[in-house]
C-alpha cells in the first residue's frame, strides 16, 4: 500500500482491537498507508517483511513490552521513527525508551490532534535524517579510493599504502606541495576507516595566533583569555570517535606542539584555562606542504612530535612528475563541472589537451581543477578549445605531447614519443626521467632499446 504525497507508511501496534481500528481509520484519513498488528510477534513479522517510516505502538502488549520494538525497528529500519502510547503509570518506561531511540510518546487517553501533530513531526524528522544520510553518502563517494583519479605508478603506490593503513588507528603524515590532494587523501583514509560514521574535522594550523590555535584545538573555559565569555569545546572534542586533520602542521607554535604530543602519547588533554582532564578518542592525521624533517633540523618543530605524527608517511608527487595523470584528471573534472554548471561540454579538443599535458602545473591538481572549471564555463560548444583555457596555458606552445592525441597514433607510438621527448627535456638523464615516469631505471632502459630511441653519448 502506497502513502499519499507528504504522508508516510505507518505500522500501528495495539492489542485492543477497538483502539487499533480507530487509529487505522484516523491515520488513513490523513493520507497515511497503515498496517496493523495486535502482538509483539506479529509486529516483528511485519517489520521483517515490510518497509515503514514510522511505528506507533502501545507500551503494554499481551506478549511483551512495546519498548522492545524500539530496538527491533532501529536494527531492521535505522531510518524509521517510533512513537509510544503509554498510560500515566508507565511514563518513566516511555522516557527510557526515548533514550534508546524512540521519537516521542503519547499519554492515554489519546488526544488525536496531539497524536497527528506528533506523527507529522516524526515523519518530517525521518525525511530530514534520510536526506542527511543521502548527502553524506554522496559526499563520501567523492572521496572513495576509486574516485581519486590517477593511474601513474607513483599515485597507485600512495593509494595502496592508504588502503592498507585506513582500517588502523595509526597516525599518518601526508606531505606534498600545495594542491597535490593532501586533504582528499586524508578524507579517503577517514572514509575507509572504522571511524567513518563519526566526525571528520579539519583545522588549518597556519594563519592563527598561538592562543587562538590552542583554543580551537583543545577548547577553553570562561575567562581563559580576553573574549572568552563562555566555556567552549575544542576541535578534539568535536572530533570525538572520529578523525582530526591537522593541516599545515609545520606552522604549529611550540607550546601547542607540546600539548599535541601529550594527546598522542596519553590520549588526554586540557581545555585552555582548565586543569580537568579530557579524554581524546580521536585518530590524528597531519598534512604539510613543508618538509617537516628540515623543520626538525632547524629546531622549529619538535623531533618527538615529528616521529609520533609520521608512523606512516605519505609523500604526494607533484602533477608535473606524473603527467600521465593529467588526461584522466582533466576528463574527470570535465564531467564534474559540465554537470555542475549545466553545459553540454563533452570533450577537450586535441590542441587544448596538448597544452594541458605540456604545462608545468605549479598549482598541481587544484590548479588543473580550477582550469577545467573555468574552461567549461567559457566553452561555447561541445568541446573545450585552446581559446577557453586560462592565459598561462593559452599563451604557451603545446610541445612534448602534442602528438599524443592524434587519432592515428597507437599507444606504443605515444609511449615512444613521450619517453623520447621527456628524455630530451631532461638533457637525456635517464635516472631523472625514470623518476618522473615512476619506473625503475632498468625498465626505462628496456623501453629505450625496445623503441630504438637513440641517446646521445653524454646521456647514456
Amino acid at each position: 500500500m502506497e502513502a499519499a504525497h507528504g504522508a508516510g507508511s505507518i505500522l500501528v501496534v495495539d492489542d485492543e482491537r477497538s483502539i487499533l481500528t480507530t487509529l487505522e481509520i484516523l491515520l488513513t484519513n490523513h493520507g497515511h498507508a497503515v498496517e496493523t498488528a495486535t502482538t509483539l510477534a506479529e509486529a516483528r513479522d511485519k517489520l521483517q517483511n515490510g518497509i515503514f517510516d514510522l511505528v506507533l505502538t502501545d507500551l503494554r502488549l499481551s506478549d511483551g513490552d512495546g519498548t522492545a520494538l524500539v530496538e527491533n525497528v532501529k536494527t531492521l529500519m535505522p531510518g524509521a521513527e517510533v512513537i509510544l502510547i503509554t498510560a500515566h503509570g508507565t511514563i518513566e518506561a516511555a522516557v527510557d525508551a526515548m533514550r534508546r531511540g524512540a521519537f516521542d510518546f503519547i499519554i492515554k487517553p489519546i488526544d488525536t490532534d496531539k497524536l497527528t501533530l506528533t506523527i507529522t513531526k516524526a515523519l518530517r524528522h525521518q525525511a530530514l535524517e534520510s536526506e542527511v544520510r543521502r548527502l553524506r553518502r554522496e559526499f563520501k563517494d567523492q572521496y572513495q579510493f576509486k574516485n581519486i583519479l590517477g593511474q601513474s605508478p607513483r599515485i597507485k603506490q600512495v593509494l595502496d599504502i592508504v588502503q592498507r593503513v585506513a582500517e588502523t588507528d595509526v597516525a599518518v603524515l601526508i606531505e606534498g606541495e600545495n594542491g597535490t590532494g593532501k586533504n582528499v587523501i586524508a578524507r579517503a583514509v577517514h572514509n575507509a576507516s572504522k571511524r567513518r560514521e563519526r566526525p571528520f574535522v579539519t583545522v588549518n594550523c597556519s594563519g592563527l595566533n598561538e592562543s587562538l590555535l590552542d583554543s580551537d584545538l583543545f577548547g577553553h573555559t570562561r575567562g581563559a583569555f580576553t573574549g572568552a565569555v563562555a566555556n567552549r569545546k575544542g576541535l578534539f572534542e568535536e572530533a570525538e570517535g572520529g578523525t582530526i586533520l591537522l593541516d599545515e602542521v609545520g606552522s604549529m607554535p611550540p607550546s601547542v606542539q607540546a600539548k599535541l604530543l601529550n594527546v598522542l602519547q596519553e590520549k588526554t588533554f586540557y581545555r585552555l584555562g582548565s586543569s580537568k582532564t579530557q579524554m581524546a578518542d580521536v585518530r590524528v592525521l597531519a598534512a604539510s606542504n613543508r618538509d617537516l624533517a628540515s623543520l626538525v633540523k632547524s629546531g622549529t618543530f619538535r623531533e618527538d612530535l615529528y616521529f609520533r605524527l609520521k608512523v606512516v608517511e605519505l609523500r604526494l608527487p607533484p602533477l608535473r612528475e606524473r603527467r600521465e595523470d593529467i588526461y584522466p584528471l582533466a576528463q574527470g573534472f570535465l564531467a564534474k563541472y559540465a554537470g555542475v554548471i549545466g553545459k553540454p561540454v563533452r570533450s577537450i579538443n586535441t590542441e587544448a589537451m596538448s597544452r594541458l599535458m605540456a604545462y608545468s602545473w605549479p598549482g598541481n591538481v587544484r590548479e588543473l581543477e580550477n582550469c577545467i572549471e573555468s574552461s567549461v564555463a567559457l566553452a561555447q560548444g561541445g568541446a573545450v578549445t585552446s581559446d577557453d583555457l586560462p592565459p598561462a596555458l593559452r599563451d604557451s606552445e603545446p610541445d612534448i605531447v602534442a602528438f599524443s592525441l592524434q587519432k592515428h597514433f597507437t599507444l606504443e607510438d605515444m609511449e615512444k614519443r613521450y619517453i623520447h621527448d621527456l628524455l630530451k627535456s631532461n638533457q637525456w638523464q635517464q635516472k631523472k626521467t625514470a623518476k618522473i615516469l615512476g619506473i625503475g631505471r632498468n625498465t626505462l632502459w628496456r623501453k629505450i632499446h625496445k623503441y630504438g630511441i637513440e641517446i646521445p653519448q653524454e646521456g647514456a
